[in-house]
């Protein structure tokens, strides 16, 4: 399990930490210019938090002079990384502060108006957070060069599924934004194809998952791979199914940002106002952006913050909080 400060130094950080941010470094110094025709971005998540990464990406070299390499930053916490190339490739690293800088230098620079094309593989628990039988994973993608079509993928553990009996905004509080499920009859597998992503634009990604309690034995008989097949064919469709009916109605939270709606989802899942401390605690979030985050949503109106004694009470507004239970079905 991840610690709790670990992760929430990993959430601050945020797009720099959590994120790819590609730099290309054209022969003469000159201003690159790049067009992504393909990248898709992959998570297999293991049960214990970690999960491997790979990242399979084409691009176009749209400037005036070859282009000689590339770079992505990463926190420092990978392991195992492989990178692999549609030309010959070589790899360096270097430190900066809080980050690996990545090189992928090409043997022979790509010329003007030609394709190349990479792979990346790399072990990391840094997009994750386990405890008990729950499972969060949470991660922002920053574009630094247009992409033709964005697509993203998270592989869950072995019989880890959606929790579609929170009594939260499904949409919001599982899976962010929504996704199309399928299954392989042993893995939830979510996808998204976002398309066009534009130079800047950024796309969250939050799941939570759980893990079923295990059954009780039962001597008589045992479970067999066919049945085991179409009870998760039938998870993810009824899964799929229900995503699908609460994307196409507004969502009350449609006007919110992904860390504002994880804030009013879990302050939506008790009666009671919620300490601030405890709050912090919850979600991971550090103190600093928790009350920035507090701070915006009582200006939406969304929540009200009581000083009592040293600390803040943070009450829910009660109709956004019976509208995000009605949501949950």
């Amino acid at each position: 399990m991840m610690p709790m400060d670990r992760y929430a130094a990993w959430r601050t950080l945020g797009i720099l930490a959590i994120t790819l941010s590609l730099v290309a470094i054209p022969g003469a110094g000159l201003p690159p210019s790049l067009d992504y025709r393909t990248y898709e971005l992959s998570l297999y998540v293991h049960a214990d938090g970690t999960c491997r990464e790979r990242i399979d990406a084409a691009f176009v070299n749209n400037g005036t002079e070859p282009l000689e390499k590339v770079s992505f930053t990463v926190g420092k916490d990978i392991a195992n990384l492989t990178v692999t190339g549609s030309r010959p490739v070589s790899v360096t690293e270097r430190e900066a502060n809080w980050a690996r800088i990545i090189i992928i230098a090409f043997d022979e620079p790509v010329p003007p108006g030609e394709q190349a094309a990479y792979m990346i593989r790399f072990d990391t628990a840094q997009f994750t957070r386990v405890v008990g039988d729950e499972l969060e994973l949470r991660t922002t993608y920053k574009a630094a060069w247009p992409i033709a079509d964005f697509k993203a993928r998270v592989d869950l553990p072995p019989g880890y599924v959606l929790p579609i009996a929170e009594n939260v905004t499904q949409v919001a509080s599982v899976v962010v934004p929504a996704a199309r499920l399928e299954t392989d009859g042993k893995h939830l597998i979510l996808r998204w194809d976002q398309g066009p992503l534009d130079k800047g634009e950024t796309m969250d990604i939050f799941v939570r998952a759980k893990r079923p309690p295990a059954p009780a034995p039962d001597s008589g008989s045992s479970a067999d791979g066919v049945s085991i097949l179409v009870a998760g064919i039938i998870t993810g469709a009824f899964g799929y199914a229900l995503l699908v009916h609460l994307q196409a109605r507004p969502s009350v939270l449609a006007g919110f940002s992904l860390d504002e709606r994880i804030v009013v989802c879990e302050l939506a899942k008790h009666d009671a106002p919620m300490n601030q401390n405890d709050l912090c605690r919850a979600l991971g979030f550090s103190k600093s952006k928790l009350s920035r985050l507090l701070s915006d949503l009582e200006d939406k109106g969304a929540l009200a913050k009581v000083r009592v004694g040293a600390v803040n009470r943070v009450t829910l507004d009660r109709t956004l909080k019976e509208a995000c239970r009605r949501e949950s079905g």
